[in-house]
């Protein structure tokens, strides 16, 4: 298993492979409790080689991305833009107006070209001050990538694990009503074996690991509904922002 993830660069695996992974764990778990032997390392390790050499691995991690990206132009659309550039807008006042003048003098003297609007300018043509702000930041992310500003490789992949999150989480939903039923629907075949819970003055019979995976399942659900929001990926977006922004004084110590 570690291997396999080593075939990936710290964001992809934080930000594409495990989201991907978590749709996937009831569904893991489930295959566990039907087929015990895959518990035997040798077993697990040649299957995993086996999806692993078809790319099955790749393509969830892209198909994770893909589901992300999907979602975030939603997102855009509703919060009005990259929450890095609206921080920057004389409009917005959640960045103080001390670090915000900080900002907008830096991206001014360094971005070749760049010409920031004024409060008046941004008032009489939104979209062209949206542009500009926004040509800054671009600068600023590619003047920002390297080990050194590790700090913000960690947010960054912590918003592209939250946005792939919720691109996928109709998936995840999906599966795990899926397996609900599946395990559900077999009570009937189960009937008086294993382990059997009373509810009502209906008796419900399973083997006791598949009680875990229908646990699993409906913890998953739970937690995919209520945690996997929007507002939990904003709260990455704009956490994000701002360590960006925040690297306009590291550059300028330089």
């Amino acid at each position: 298993m570690t291997d396999i993830f080593r075939i990936f660069d710290t964001y992809s695996r934080q930000a594409r492979l495990y989201p991907a992974l978590l749709v996937l764990l009831p569904w893991f778990v489930l295959a566990l409790c039907a087929m015990p032997s895959l518990l035997n390392s040798e077993t697990t390790a040649k299957i995993l080689g086996l999806v692993a050499s078809c790319g099955v691995i790749f393509l969830l991690s892209d198909l994770s991305r893909l589901s992300g990206k999907k979602v975030e132009r939603r997102l855009l659309s509703e919060w009005g833009g990259w929450p890095t550039t609206l921080f920057l807008r004389h409009a917005d006042d959640r960045l103080n107006a001390q670090s915000k003048t900080r900002y907008h003098t830096f991206l001014a003297r360094n971005v070749p070209g760049l010409i920031l609007p004024t409060a008046f300018d941004e008032a009489n043509d939104n979209f062209s001050a949206y542009e500009a702000f926004g040509s800054g930041v671009e600068w600023l992310k590619e003047q920002c990538r390297g080990s050194e500003f590790s700090l913000l490789l960690r947010e960054n992949a912590s918003y592209g694990f939250r946005r792939n999150m919720l691109g996928l989480k109709p998936f995840a939903l999906a599966g795990s009503i899926a397996i609900a039923a599946i395990i559900v629907l077999s009570f009937a075949r189960w009937h008086g074996a294993g382990y059997t819970v009373t509810l009502g003055r209906t008796e419900w019979s399973a083997p006791l690991q598949f009680w875990l995976a229908l646990t699993v399942a409906v913890a998953s659900f739970v937690a995919w509904l209520a945690f996997v929001r929007r507002s939990w990926v904003r709260s990455a977006a704009d956490t994000y922002a701002l360590t960006l922004l925040a690297c306009c004084d590291k550059l300028k110590t330089n």
